[in-house]
């Protein structure tokens, strides 16, 4: 440009690669509550893959591996300066790169959570009858919870379809809309939402917390305080 600066740089590039990675690992979030409830259904002897120091490994494992599938686009060269948005992504004309990108950051977690619940499916449908109710009800309740989990992803996922429309009208037109990526980014705050409330719904913990502490911070009307004094002391005079 006039002021010979390269947008295009190299940290430019590295911030592009990094946004899918970060949706993936909030993605695979949701893979791990779903993988807890299959080890405590299935492999529920083994303590080793449900102790707390598994959990903290298993998501620096996840980034590694994402970071690894993510790598073919800066192979190919398809984080580019996208001049109309003024920052580095894959542009919309390149079908290679934006197929890639939501595999990695979408496609393998629905499939990783859709095996998962055929998997818990199929083994409760395995199990005797003579079970202890008390265990099967806790199994039953840990699919649901993974049924919620895998509805949520889906709904959540929904929120990419703006950018298979304008990837389809791009087929139609070969001409990219000038907003497209705007538009897009603006689902992704409402997906970043959702992740947060869906978050509370999923974890009963931390929806406990969240009720008890707007609980405590209710404000109680001053005329049903005065209302319930009046009896008891007038109970107390008469005494």
């Amino acid at each position: 440009d006039l002021y010979e600066l390269n947008f295009n740089s190299f940290w430019c590039i590295v911030m592009g690669y990094c946004s899918p990675l970060v949706l993936s690992t909030l993605y695979f979030g949701f893979v791990n509550q779903a993988f807890f409830r299959l080890c405590r259904i299935i492999y529920w002897r083994n303590e080793w893959i449900q102790s707390f120091q598994f959990y903290i490994i298993i998501p620096f494992i996840e980034l590694i591996i994402s970071a690894l599938l993510s790598s073919p686009i800066l192979f190919w060269h398809d984080i580019v300066y996208l001049p109309n948005d003024y920052f580095c992504y894959v542009s919309v004309s390149n079908t290679r790169g934006i197929l890639w990108i939501f595999f990695v950051s979408f496609g393998n977690c629905i499939l990783i959570l859709l095996f998962i619940y055929i998997r818990i499916t199929i083994y409760l449908r395995q199990q005797s009858n003579n079970q202890i109710i008390r265990f099967r009800q806790g199994q039953q309740r840990d699919l649901i919870v993974i049924k919620r989990i895998f509805i949520t992803v889906g709904l959540l996922s929904i929120l990419g379809i703006p950018a298979a429309v304008f990837l389809f009208l791009f087929f139609i037109s070969g001409q990219v809309h000038p907003l497209v990526w705007r538009i897009e980014l603006f689902f992704v705050g409402l997906q970043m939402i959702g992740l947060c409330l869906s978050q509370i719904t999923l974890i009963p913990q931390l929806k406990q917390i969240i009720l008890q502490k707007f609980q405590r911070n209710r404000v109680i009307p001053l005329n049903t305080v005065v209302t319930r004094s009046i009896p008891l002391k007038q109970y107390i005079t008469t005494r």
